[in-house]
């Protein structure tokens, strides 16, 4: 299951930001995430988190430069617990990136 929420506000008439967040996770677990003797024992349902934030500015009509930043906090379920060995933690994903867009 997925929720999220936004906020979108119009800072000025040339400029808007927004931000966002959201939260995944699982419905059900398989017995094989349950089993603690093997691979991936003890998973949980938490996906993760993603926090977004955008600002938009109209440099003139038609031309607009957005400045987008994302975070994802990744939850136990991508995570790799393993019974006997060496568990694996994936790092968190982030990005980040400026558009320049012309319409006509």
């Amino acid at each position: 299951w997925h929720i999220a929420a936004g906020y979108s506000q119009k800072v000025t008439e040339k400029l808007k930001a927004s931000v966002n967040v959201g939260y995944a996770a699982a419905v059900k677990l398989n017995a094989h995430d349950k089993d603690t003797t093997v691979y991936n024992a003890a998973r949980d349902k938490d996906m993760g988190t993603e926090f977004n934030a955008r600002v938009d500015y109209e440099i003139s009509k038609g031309l607009n430069v957005s400045l987008v930043g994302a975070y994802l906090l990744l939850g136990d379920f991508f995570q790799t617990f393993v019974a006997d060995g060496p568990d694996e933690f994936h790092d968190n994903y982030y990005m980040g990136y400026a558009k320049l867009a012309y319409s006509f």
